[in-house]
């Protein structure tokens, strides 16, 4: 990978662990179009924005709940606005992935 591609990886991973969980947002820190930003992440990780995105967002969540963090500072780490939704996304992720709501953790 290039030094630019490894930058830009680096730089998005860091805006995802900060809780910037929105595509047009990170898109607009990196000084991007959410086209071009589309068609970074394509590049890098083969999938959308949203589903990195909601990747690096299971994946953090993942590390609070195994740091025993409250479902209410997981909710807010990861930018949701109300712990309910947090729990329904958080819900669809464990089923999609055959998982139960704290299996695997």
């Amino acid at each position: 990978m290039s030094d630019i591609s490894n930058a830009s990886e680096e730089c998005l991973r860091r805006l995802a662990a900060e809780g910037r969980f929105h595509p047009g947002e990170i898109a607009e820190l990196m000084q991007m179009t959410e086209r071009q930003f589309r068609n970074l992440i394509n590049a890098l990780f083969g999938c959308s924005p949203q589903e990195w995105l909601d990747k690096e967002r299971r994946n953090l969540a993942e590390s609070k709940f195994r740091a025993g963090l409250s479902t209410k500072h997981i909710a807010a780490d990861t930018g949701f606005e109300s712990i309910p939704s947090f729990c329904r996304w958080w819900r669809r992720q464990r089923e999609s992935n055959g998982l139960g709501p704290k299996q695997g953790i």
